[in-house]
């Protein structure tokens, strides 16, 4: 019987205050814990005086050569610590340790950026294995690096409790996010007036004057995360980022046709239907567990929400209460650890 192997994560999310989908990366590395992952992470954290660099560049070189061999580590992409870049590079060295990484941004498809793209995808080729998004990214990916070992989580895990009151069908739809990326809501007032009565509660930041102009936006605030899921008011949540009130016009946009936004996960837990286009990359999972609407334009938002009858929504809201148990509970990155370990023996 071959030794068990030793089992890390570079920690560099858990200590971190977030607003938004970040959070989905502190919920990552809280269940590789539970699962028995134990935490990497460099002293002196927030002090970048020359002794903390010392201390760290010792830290890093006692991992280097006493981590032990046949070790697994995952690393969670990408990474900002320059620290912990230099660790995935160094341990690609020792050849009997397996490298791991969960990708949680790819930022040259996010913003765009072929050069940092092609970077991106030369260290994703170096790793023994990668757990991504959903199945359209791991299609995606195995186009670029044909002889990659790949897993999914389908969702990000969200480690609350989920919202106990159901939902009202009505027109009302939440969005949640980082409102910077989401210029499209700055162009509401377009989809009127033939979506008259169609309501967009929105939640996050920053609240720009040109949203304040919006006549069919009701601006909610900022919320701690982990509490957002019981406060969420609309009867369906809304996925949608960049310009484009058609179809993806940007970089952003384009980026929603690989991933799994966090925001998915927020909505499911509030047991609310997701609405999002129809070459989205969770489009397909949506389809798969009956729990939204796919739409080729936003102009066409009204006409959808009246073709859904009321058992049609209450079998979609039932279906998004099953599937938050899981999320909840941390199933889905789980069980991508359960493939990650079955592919690399």
């Amino acid at each position: 019987m071959s030794k068990p192997r030793k089992k890390y994560f570079i920690q560099e999310h858990l200590q971190e205050p977030y607003l938004n989908g970040g959070i989905g990366y502190t919920d990552i590395e809280r269940i590789l814990q539970s699962e028995g992952y134990q935490p990497i992470f460099f002293p002196c954290h927030y002090s970048y005086g020359v002794i903390a660099k010392i201390r760290r560049a010792l830290y890093l070189l006692k991992l280097f050569f006493f981590l032990p061999s046949g070790s697994l580590v995952i690393f969670l992409h990408p990474q900002y610590a320059t620290m912990n870049k230099t660790l995935v590079r160094l341990l690609g060295k020792r050849k009997s340790i397996k490298r791991v990484a969960v990708i949680g941004d790819i930022n040259g498809l996010r913003h765009g950026n072929k050069a940092i793209l092609q970077q991106e995808l030369a260290l994703f080729a170096g790793y023994d294995h990668l757990i991504v998004h959903n199945p359209k990214m791991k299609k995606w990916m195995e186009e670029q690096i044909p002889s990659s070992s790949i897993s999914v989580l389908h969702f990000f895990d969200f480690l609350t409790e989920p919202k106990k009151t159901p939902a009202v069908q009505n027109t009302e739809l939440a969005y949640a996010g980082n409102l910077a990326e989401s210029p499209f809501l700055e162009r509401l007032n377009e989809l009127l007036p033939q979506n008259e009565g169609v309501l967009f509660k929105v939640y996050g930041q920053p609240y720009s004057p040109r949203l304040q102009e919006q006549r069919n936006l009701e601006y909610m605030g900022v919320s701690e995360p982990y509490g957002l899921p019981a406060k969420l008011e609309g009867a369906y949540g809304l996925i949608w980022d960049g310009n484009g009130l058609e179809a993806a016009e940007d970089s952003i946009a384009d980026y929603l046709n690989y991933i799994s936004p966090h925001k998915a996960s927020l909505y499911i837990l509030s047991g609310i239907p997701l609405i999002l286009g129809r070459d989205a990359g969770i489009a397909d999972l949506v389809q798969e567990h009956g729990i939204g609407i796919l739409l080729d334009n936003l102009h066409d938002i009204k006409q959808a929400l009246a073709a859904v009858s009321t058992d049609e929504y209450q079998a979609m809201c039932a279906n998004c209460r099953e599937l938050a148990k899981q999320i909840a509970s941390g199933a889905c990155t789980k069980q991508a650890l359960l493939e990650m370990q079955k592919a690399l023996g």
